[in-house]
């Protein structure tokens, strides 16, 4: 994720919970974070269509900023990095 930019602090958390929905909302509140990253659905036909479980309800649902990323998405490194 460096190619996120200086002025972006990215963290990676592992949490557990009974609800998905509730533990990342309740871990970003802990992080105090700004925006939350998910992915945008599990695998199928529809894969490319639709929203998952998890992207969906949390989308509609976040008191924070949501992205969604799409199915295979890959940071590319930035030009002229080693990465």
């Amino acid at each position: 994720m460096a190619a996120a930019g200086p002025d972006v602090t990215v963290t990676y958390r592992t949490v557990a919970g009974s609800s998905v929905r509730r533990t990342l909302l309740a871990a970003a509140a802990e992080a105090v974070a700004d925006l939350l990253v998910l992915g945008s659905s599990g695998d199928g036909p529809l894969g490319r269509l639709v929203l998952g479980s998890t992207s969906e309800p949390l989308l509609h649902s976040s008191p924070l900023a949501v992205a969604v990323a799409p199915r295979g998405y890959r940071v590319s490194p930035a030009p002229g990095s080693a990465g």
